[in-house]
């Protein structure tokens, strides 16, 4: 919903969290507009693919396997990086909402998916 908003760009990285908190819907605790996965035990617990920083939409070769937003640990709420900074916290597993809106849980070493 950002990028339609915003000519079909993905917001910059450096201020994914902060450009994008007013599209998040049922998906932070009462009266705190933050992201946060109720597994995790730092603060700001995702991260978004710093390569996809500005791009536009259609520039993406395969938007079905690459990683926007994933499980991450942070001490500030705009983390952004690579799969240096992905977690698994779901049974060995971590989250992952990929640039084509879906989203599901991968192992770290699955090649079906790129940071």
């Amino acid at each position: 919903m950002y990028a339609q908003d915003f000519d079909d760009r993905l917001p910059p990285s450096r201020q994914w969290r902060t450009a994008s908190v007013d599209y998040y819907r049922n998906a932070f605790y009462p009266d705190d507009r933050q992201l946060r996965c109720p597994d995790a035990k730092s603060p700001w617990t995702y991260a978004m693919n710093s390569a996809l920083s500005k791009l536009g939409t259609g520039s993406m070769t395969h938007p079905e396997t690459t990683a926007l937003i994933f499980d991450a640990d942070s001490q500030v709420p705009d983390a952004y990086g690579g799969r240096d900074m992905f977690r698994l916290r779901h049974s060995g597993l971590g989250t992952v909402s990929f640039a084509d809106g879906h989203a599901k849980l991968v192992k770290p070493d699955d090649p079906r998916w790129t940071p």
